[in-house]
This record gives structure tokens, C-alpha cells and sequence, in this order.
């Protein structure tokens, strides 16, 4: 019994001399592995985290809009049309809480339907169709918030037609119609708005938009001034008069960011 107890004694003492003058011990592995599981742990990942706020570079808006003539003639005091836009954000490199969007505007609006009721059974009804061209500028504060407020400014241009049906009784009551169709007429343009921007999804926003448009004058025909001849009732003359084409505009579209 002696003995066993004496050669388990030699064999414990051998095994750790071993392992101390041996590295690769398996006390060594579990030190040298701890090693490089904290290192992993401080070891930053390579991919960063992209925190920039979701801002896109190119906005194209679509939009149903209405003007309301402020010192317009009647025959064009009221409109309705659509509009289109396409913006680059000029400073999306920028670390900054807003957009600036520079791009290309258009709209359509069409004056139709105003008829008036004048001697020999006759009626005039005038169609008038305006449209803009402008570059403009947006200015989005804070957009990547659900709501977000912007600003706008413009200048160009806006080409108006206008087409005048004419009907009436000629002195055998015979029905006579003329259409006239005025030359185009192009106005210089410039105004400023702002609005709302409603985020849908991150590609997607309502946008509510107002402007107020400051335009030269513009061709009109002044029902007022027809003239029938007295002795065939035919038509003898009509005149033109020039309106003012300012109006307050609003629009209701969506943008769609890429």
C-alpha cells in the first residue's frame, strides 16, 4: 500500500513539472484562446452603420392643382390643370438638417366653359389654356421627419392660348358660328409658396403646396365689344383686352424619391 501511495505521489509531481515547461498545455490553450475571444470582442466590425438621415437625391413630384385670378379677367379668374416637377438635392453630402432641391417645373391649367348670352340669340363661350415652364428651388427643413415643412421659389414663364366659339342667328335665323383662336401670348412669371411634405414610405410623400404667381398681362376677348351689323345681323367686330395674370395657386400631388 505504501509503495502505490509513493508511485502516485512521483507520478503527480512528474505531471506537473510536464506541464509547466510544456506551452501547449491545455491550461495554456484555454489562456490563449480567452486572448483572442477578447480581442474579437473589441475589435470593431469593417461595416459601418449608416445613420445618415434617409434624404433622396432626386424628388419627382405629380400634382392636381387650382389658380384663382387675383385682378384677372373674368374669362380666366378661375383654373384647374395638373403639374409635374423634377428636383436634385444639392447638398445631400452635406451633414445638414434639410434639402436643397433644384430643378424643373410645369404646369397646365385650363379656363373653360364661360359662356355669355348676347343680342341676335347669340352666345360666347371661351376656352383658355396657360402654360408654365419654370426652375425653381425647394428648400425641405428637417426631411427626414414625418412632416416636413418647405419652402419655394420660381421663375419663368407661362404661354397662353384661347380659343372663342362664337354662335348666332344670322338675319335669315340661320345659325353661324366663328372660332378665333389668338396667337400664343407669353408672359414672364416668378412667385414663391412652401407647404407640407407627409411621408408615406421612404421613397414616397404627399405633398401639399401653395403658390402665390406674379404674371404679365395677357390677350383676352372682351364680350362686351361684339358687334353685329344691323342690317344681316352677321358678326362685325370684337376686341381683345389685356388681363392681368396673377394668381394664388394650390396644388395636391405625391413626390417619389430616388
Amino acid at each position: 500500500m505504501k509503495q502505490l501511495v509513493t508511485y502516485l505521489f512521483i507520478l503527480l509531481i512528474s505531471f506537473q513539472l510536464h506541464a509547466q515547461q510544456n506551452p501547449t498545455t491545455i491550461s495554456g490553450k484555454i489562456k490563449g484562446d480567452s486572448s483572442v475571444v477578447s480581442q474579437l470582442a473589441v475589435t470593431p466590425p469593417n461595416n459601418k452603420v449608416d445613420t445618415s438621415p434617409d434624404i433622396r437625391r432626386v424628388q419627382f413630384g405629380a400634382a392636381l392643382n387650382y389658380a384663382h385670378g387675383i385682378g384677372t379677367n373674368d374669362n380666366i379668374s378661375n383654373g384647374i390643370g395638373f403639374s409635374f416637377k423634377l428636383g436634385f438635392n444639392t447638398i445631400k453630402k452635406l451633414d445638414l438638417p434639410l434639402a436643397l432641391y433644384a430643378g424643373l417645373g410645369f404646369d397646365y391649367l385650363y379656363f373653360g366653359g364661360k359662356s355669355s348670352s348676347l343680342p341676335n340669340s347669340a352666345s360666347i363661350a371661351i376656352n383658355s389654356n396657360a402654360y408654365g415652364w419654370y426652375p425653381y428651388l425647394d428648400v425641405d427643413l428637417f426631411p427626414e421627419l414625418p412632416i416636413s415643412v418647405f419652402g419655394n421659389v420660381y421663375y419663368g414663364w407661362r404661354f397662353y392660348y384661347t380659343r372663342q366659339n362664337l354662335n348666332y342667328d344670322d338675319i335669315n335665323k340661320v345659325k353661324q358660328s366663328k372660332t378665333d383662336n389668338i396667337d400664343g401670348d407669353v408672359t414672364g412669371i416668378y412667385g414663391w409658396g412652401g407647404g407640407l411634405k407627409i411621408k408615406v414610405s421612404k421613397r414616397i410623400k404627399w405633398e401639399l403646396r401653395y403658390q402665390r404667381n406674379y404674371g404679365k398681362v395677357a390677350k383676352i376677348i372682351n364680350p362686351e365689344s361684339i358687334v353685329f351689323d344691323n342690317a344681316t345681323g352677321n358678326l362685325k367686330s370684337f376686341q381683345n383686352v389685356n388681363s392681368d395674370t396673377d394668381f394664388n395657386m394650390f396644388f395636391v400631388g405625391l413626390l417619389i424619391g430616388f
